[in-house]
């Protein structure tokens, strides 16, 4: 059988033979670990993409760093869920332009990865409706 969403299932297997005697099993299927990051956010207070970060399943370790473009760190993270929020480190709002980041994550049956990407934050006038 196949799942085409991804979540965990727990699968039994009932088992009968010509004789009349049944064995029955259950396991947890759980699919493999992915994760992408989207390439722009708008922390402009209007309630859409006002945080930026992974998006993804079963990621178990994970460690993530924004850099501006002098290379100084604006945002650290080793949780998944924790999200920019589009600050310095959470103190003054940082400016609309290009951010580097740096990732390493690892999860179930995904290989332990670290890379590089960019996102770029937008706000103010810069956004269109």
């Amino acid at each position: 059988h196949s799942y085409l969403d991804l979540e965990e299932h727990w699968v039994t297997l009932e088992i009968l033979t010509l004789n009349g005697c049944t064995a029955v099993d259950s396991m947890l299927l759980r699919p493999p670990a992915h994760v992408y990051f989207p390439n722009a956010f708008t922390p402009d207070g209007d309630g859409v993409n006002e945080k930026w970060g992974p998006v993804g399943h079963y990621i178990e370790l994970f460690e993530l760093t924004v850099f501006d473009r002098w290379g100084q760190v604006v945002f650290e993270s080793d949780e998944f869920e924790k999200t920019w929020d589009g600050t310095i480190n959470g103190g003054d709002i940082a400016p609309t332009g290009v951010y580097v980041y740096k990732y390493k994550a690892e999860g179930h049956l995904f290989p332990s990865v670290e890379a590089y990407g960019h996102v770029t934050l937008l706000k103010g006038s810069q956004v269109e409706p």
